[in-house]
């Protein structure tokens, strides 16, 4: 209730607890209660109100809303670990609420990279993890993970492709292991990429 509730720093601590608890918890008791109370659906539900925040302070000093964002869906992320929390979170519409951050499309300048960062790593460490709990035979999860990548394409170009005499910084290189991971993940499971991708 602490991770709905409170605000900051509060909040932010409250998501790195409720992992270290879930990826302690064998039985997966926490996983049940949380899904059966409705606060994983609410948890997922309110990426759009942190993707709100965080393109009202693109340009802010204030980064509450970013560390507070990348807590849930690391999260999130330790939730897609198992089998049955990347199903419970794929039957929730984790991958749709994730293809609908638009402040993925308006990330910040290139002063302002740590920002990019923290932006887009949760996100595809995420879509990885729930894709390979899943397995390959998944056909939803690969259809709404195909779409994501399309949605998100521009940005996926932009990190994968590098400018003669542009030297990557330690976060370029994890953004791009991760995306490239994504993307070689799918093309290792798909046959036509094309085809699931279309807009669902």
């Amino acid at each position: 209730r602490v991770a709905i509730t409170a605000g900051g720093v509060t909040k932010i601590l409250a998501f790195s607890l409720l992992s270290i608890i879930l990826g302690a918890d064998t039985y997966q008791n926490w996983l049940k209660h949380l899904n059966s109370k409705g606060y994983l659906k609410h948890f997922i539900e309110s990426i759009n109100t942190d993707n709100q925040n965080l393109l009202m302070g693109l340009n802010s000093d204030n980064i509450k809303p970013l560390f507070i964002y990348e807590a849930k869906l690391a999260f999130l992320a330790q939730i897609a670990q198992t089998e049955a929390g990347a199903t419970t979170l794929l039957e929730a519409g984790i991958i749709p609420r994730l293809s609908e951050l638009t402040i993925l499309h308006q990330l910040p300048v290139s002063s302002e990279l740590y920002k990019q960062h923290l932006l887009v790593q949760p996100v595809f460490t995420l879509l990885t993890s729930l894709l390979t709990s899943l397995g390959s035979k998944h056909v939803v999860a690969n259809r709404e993970a195909s779409h994501l990548v399309c949605v998100h394409s521009e940005l996926i170009s932009s990190i994968v492709k590098s400018n003669p005499g542009e030297e990557r910084s330690k976060q370029d290189y994890q953004d791009l292991c991760v995306v490239t991971s994504l993307l070689a993940w799918l093309r290792a499971h798909q046959h036509d990429l094309v085809r699931l991708s279309r807009p669902i």
